[in-house]
């Protein structure tokens, strides 16, 4: 008992000493390991911060600049609907079929209101179904949005033939002229008859609504228009 116990105290020392070796190796690799891991922080850390500083003040601008491409692309999608919608009410109006037209010419207004060819358009069906104070509202907006003048269509042209519009508008002139007159339907004739090229005719409507309306500036250009 006693060899064996000298020695089992023969190599405990030397077992101890190697155990501790092992772990001081550990902790220093646990060491080495944890400061690598520090410095893969840091730099991840301040490549991070110089990006940041490298970015100031980028993001409000990206944001506006991608709102602003989103408006822009809202805008044109709008603007395809509306020149359907314009184009569809053309082809119901050419068929005579101006209620369907009206409808069409209605919805592209709703879509892009500060264009005034849908005005004009919608003013001229709502004139030929008789609603003649709304489509009197609608080609007065449409000319008040129109820079140049020049530019507005001949509105016979909508008609499914010119001599069809001569007749629609000899019919109307029978309703509207009656005492007393109707001056909103007055005042839609004498844009047809201005834009159509009618300007004798149309000289005569609108001296009628000046007298009418002598302070209307409207009519007072649409009358300068006719009388050169």
């Amino acid at each position: 008992m006693r060899a064996e116990f000298r020695l089992e105290t023969s190599r405990s020392p030397c077992y101890i000493t190697n155990r501790r070796e092992s772990e001081s190796r550990i902790r220093v690799r646990g060491k080495v390991e944890s400061l690598s891991m520090r410095k893969v922080l840091v730099g991840a850390l301040m490549v991070v911060l110089v990006w940041s500083f490298a970015t100031a003040g980028r993001f409000p601008d990206l944001a506006a600049q991608q709102k602003t491409d989103r408006r822009g692309e809202r805008e044109e999608s709008d603007r395809r609907r509306y020149r359907v919608l314009l184009n569809k009410g053309d082809e119901h109006f050419k068929e005579a079929e101006f209620e369907e037209a009206r409808e069409a010419y209605s919805k592209a207004v709703q879509i892009v209101p500060q264009e005034p060819e849908g005005k004009l358009r919608l003013g001229l069906a709502l004139f030929t179904l008789s609603e003649f104070v709304d489509g009197a509202t609608e080609v007065r907006e449409g000319l008040e949005l129109t820079e140049d003048w020049d530019r507005i269509p001949d509105p016979s042209t909508l008609y499914p033939s010119k001599e069809g519009f001569r007749d629609f508008l000899r019919r109307v002139y029978e309703v509207v002229g009656q005492d007393p007159p109707k001056p909103n339907g007055v005042f839609l004739l004498g844009y047809c008859y201005t834009f159509s090229g009618d300007k004798k005719r149309a000289k005569a409507t609108l001296e009628y609504l000046q007298k009418v309306y002598p302070t209307d500036e409207l009519i007072t250009r649409l009358l300068e228009r006719v009388s050169d």
